[in-house]
């Protein structure tokens, strides 16, 4: 007989704690190359006695296989319940029974019944083959290191794990900072296009994600005078539109000196790209009035991936080498990751040049599709991006910045002409007896309290920056004072932080924020 099938394993087979016939889908000649595997819910298994299940009528010398009655009506084994599984498979001696002898007929049906089993093993040695480890040729024995390959996974595993962790804690933290700032009045999103432009910004507006569609041409968006809005006010604008067309957002009656962007840097901020974002928040402590600028690039919307999609034989044929353009270019190639019909390509095995991809190799035949995900960075700082199977690093992060950009300036727009002062313990801040505290530095040699201010008449928000000349810990104090990371915080000598302090509600927010040269 000829060999279509090339089947040798059926299952896993799911137990539900009554199913006791299984089927499997493959030749069988012998009762006893039959195989039995029950595996329990934490992966262990058992090998099963052939005297604790029955082979059906039929399922010998069948092309189509046959069943297995497990338990038996003989066996003390109960049936597989949920989460149990079951395997089926064959195990074909490597024998040979064949004896050909001279002057006796030529039996054509016994020559084929061996190289039928001859196949049969072929089949089953190709099964096993295909679950093992294998090098390529240009790899010989001496040359690869098993014991490192299998301390590279485990290290990857390990990355792996602290990756899901750092990004739980990231996401626990921006959970809390929503918590905290529910009380805060304003927030909301603004969606704007080329027929809304020039827009003015109002008061109203206070804490809005505005997200501007340039496709139809450039916008314009005027900023109100920050003496007419006060403290606390920001915006944060991003580009949502893939094309030319530029966003320009205007401080106050720019040019003439009335407010500015960053204490005098210019009076107009341009954003171009797609997805890039900046946060502006009013600062009425300088003169003239400045808004406070943090520019974050590459921003994606929470759980938003981008991927692009490629059939084979439309968009690419077999045996291709170069994929069209992405939607969006990478940068470069630890940006993106590409599978194949599910499989993981190797980073080794393509190039990226711009928006184009190109393998080293020809698309196989057979192949369907092609799947190209794309992760982004922030352009400032030395944030980077970190991706360990799902786990995108920098996603979380630009979630929690954008997030909390909101309701703070962070450190970017401090200047160097500042004083140092050691504040008292307990600290009362923005008291009718202290003078503006933004640009100030806070130097403390011990542990300090905040506690809520004396004068609650009006809400206010002012950033400093610390440099602690000892390690310390800043606490809550008397009042209802919050801290962004819990109860307190606790600082590192020698190290540079951004404090926010913001009253509002009758509640008084604390955060800070370690930084470098970078502002970030």
């Amino acid at each position: 007989m000829t060999v279509q099938n090339t089947n040798r394993v059926s299952g896993p087979l799911a137990g539900d704690g009554a199913t006791t016939f299984w089927p499997f889908d493959f030749f069988l000649a012998d009762a006893t190359h039959l195989r039995v595997r029950r595996y329990a819910a934490d992966g262990t298994y058992q090998d099963i006695s052939s005297a604790d299940y029955t082979l059906s009528a039929n399922s010998l010398n069948n092309e189509n296989g046959g069943r297995v009655q497990y338990p038996n009506l003989a066996s003390p084994d109960t049936p597989l319940q949920v989460g149990e599984e079951l395997f089926i498979f064959r195990v074909t001696p490597v024998t040979q029974t064949m004896n050909l002898t001279q002057q006796r007929l030529y039996d054509p049906e016994t020559v084929e019944n061996f190289a039928d089993k001859v196949v049969r093993i072929l089949q089953e040695q190709g099964e096993e083959l295909s679950r093992t480890l294998t090098v390529d040729f240009s790899q010989s024995d001496g040359e690869f290191d098993f014991d490192q390959w299998l301390l590279d996974i485990e290290a990857a595993a390990g990355y792996a794990t602290q990756a899901q962790a750092y990004r739980d804690e990231v996401l626990a933290i921006k959970a809390q900072m929503e918590a905290l700032l529910a009380g805060f009045t304003g927030g909301g999103t603004l969606n704007l296009t080329f027929a809304d432009s020039p827009y003015l910004v109002t008061a109203t507006e206070k804490n809005f994600l505005i997200e501007v569609d340039t496709s139809g041409g450039n916008v314009v968006i005027n900023l109100p005078q920050i003496s007419s809005v006060g403290e606390p006010f920001s915006v944060l604008v991003k580009k949502t539109t893939d094309d030319s067309n530029t966003i320009t957002v205007n401080a106050y009656n720019a040019g003439d000196g009335t407010d500015d962007f960053d204490e005098g840097t210019g009076n107009f901020i341009t954003l171009s790209a797609l997805n890039e974002a900046y946060s502006m928040y009013a600062d009425e402590g300088t003169t003239p009035d400045t808004w406070r600028s943090l520019q974050v690039t590459g921003l994606l919307n929470a759980g938003q991936t981008l991927v692009d999609e490629f059939i084979v034989g439309t968009d690419i044929s077999e045996g291709g080498t170069t994929l069209p353009a992405l939607t969006r270019a990478p940068g470069d190639k630890n940006q993106v990751v590409v599978y194949i019909d599910g499989q993981y390509i190797r980073k080794d095995d393509y190039s990226v040049a711009g928006d184009v991809i190109t393998f080293d190799f020809g698309v196989p035949e057979g192949s369907e599709i092609i799947e190209c995900h794309q992760s982004f960075k922030l352009a400032q700082g030395e944030l980077g991006t970190a991706v360990v199977g799902e786990v995108n690093l920098t996603q979380a992060l630009i979630d929690l910045i954008v997030f909390t950009d909101r309701t703070r300036k962070m450190t970017a727009g401090l200047t160097e002409d500042v004083y140092t002062e050691t504040y008292a313990n307990p600290w009362k801040p923005k008291t009718p007896a202290d003078a503006i505290e933004n640009s100030r530095i806070m130097a403390p040699s011990g542990n300090m309290a905040i506690d809520e201010p004396t004068d609650t008449t009006d809400d206010f928000c002012f950033d400093m920056k610390i440099e602690p000349s000892a390690t310390c810990v800043l606490s809550a104090g008397t009042g209802n004072v919050l801290f962004a990371s819990g109860s307190a915080m606790t600082l590192d000598s020698g190290k540079v932080y951004g404090m926010s302090v913001h009253y509002c509600n009758s509640k008084l927010l604390i955060s800070c924020v370690e930084y470098n040269s970078t502002g970030a």
